[in-house]
C-alpha cells in the first residue's frame, strides 16, 4: 500500500515537461504554487537555455521574461489553457537555482478598450 501511495505522489508531482538531465530537485509541492525547486550545476544562461528548449520541446510557447535582479528572472510560459510559471537565479558560476510552477489560465475574456472608450463618449453625449 505504501509503495502504489510513493507512486501517486511522484504522478502527481510530476513534470510537464522532461526535466534537464542535470536538473537536482531538492523540494516538491503537489498542491499547486511552485511544483518543483532545486538547482542545476551549470551558469545561469545555461540553466535558462536548458529549460527554454524543454519547455518549447513540450509545447509551450514563451510569452515573456521579466528580471528582478542580476542573472534572476520570472518566465511565463502557455500551453493550452495553462500557464508555466519559471523563476531561475544564479547563485554562483557554476550555480543555478530554478523553481517552476502550472497554473490555469485566465478563461475571462479581456474588456476591449475601444469599447471602454465608446461607452465614455455615449455618457459624454447623452450630458
Amino acid at each position: 500500500m505504501r509503495h502504489i501511495l510513493n507512486i501517486l505522489l511522484l504522478a502527481a508531482a510530476a513534470a510537464p515537461f522532461v526535466m534537464p538531465p542535470n536538473a537536482v530537485v531538492s523540494g516538491v509541492n503537489a498542491e499547486g504554487g511552485w511544483r518543483q525547486n532545486g538547482e542545476m550545476s551549470l551558469s545561469y544562461r545555461q540553466t535558462r537555455a536548458q529549460f527554454g528548449s524543454r519547455f518549447s520541446a513540450a509545447g509551450w510557447r514563451h510569452k515573456h521574461s521579466v528580471a528582478i535582479a542580476k542573472d534572476r528572472v520570472v518566465e511565463s510560459w502557455e500551453r493550452g489553457d495553462e500557464t508555466l510559471t519559471f523563476m531561475v537565479w544564479g547563485q554562483a558560476p557554476d550555480k543555478t537555482g530554478f523553481s517552476w510552477g502550472v497554473s490555469q489560465t485566465s478563461t475571462r475574456p479581456i474588456q476591449n478598450k475601444c469599447t471602454i472608450k465608446r461607452k465614455t463618449e455615449e455618457k459624454e453625449q447623452r450630458r
